[in-house]
């Protein structure tokens, strides 16, 4: 009996780290940049441009370190940008609407965003 027993509990043992493996290897290789579906903004609305505001999930803070932001947006003949990251149309208020993209690129993982401003 006290056999089966070290037998039962060995496994049990085995069988909880195991799982305890399993769910980090999860864990550790679950994609830190998930893109945000369906972005709208009202035309006048600030529209900031921080990475974490196209992605569900606010990841770690050495990830957004490493995390380049690019898009047409970034053209300063053609949009405003200041420190905060707020973009508009040069000479404007606010984005005039339409469709934009942005293209989030993180080691070697790259996310293209796109959203909408509607009128």
């Amino acid at each position: 009996m006290t056999s089966l027993w070290k037998k039962g509990f060995f496994l049990s043992i085995l069988t909880l780290l195991f799982v305890i493996g399993v769910s980090i290897v999860l864990i550790k290789t679950q994609d830190p940049l998930v893109p945000r579906k369906n972005i709208v903004y009202k035309e006048g609305e600030t529209i900031n441009l921080n990475v974490s505001n196209f992605l569900e999930n606010i990841p770690e803070e050495k990830v957004l370190e490493e995390t380049e932001l690019y898009s047409s947006l970034l053209d300063k003949s053609k949009y405003d940008l200041d420190e905060d990251l707020n973009v508009t149309d040069k000479d404007s208020d606010y984005l005039k609407a339409g469709i934009y993209e942005v293209t989030i690129l993180y080691q070697k993982e790259t996310k293209t965003i796109e959203f909408e401003v509607k009128k």
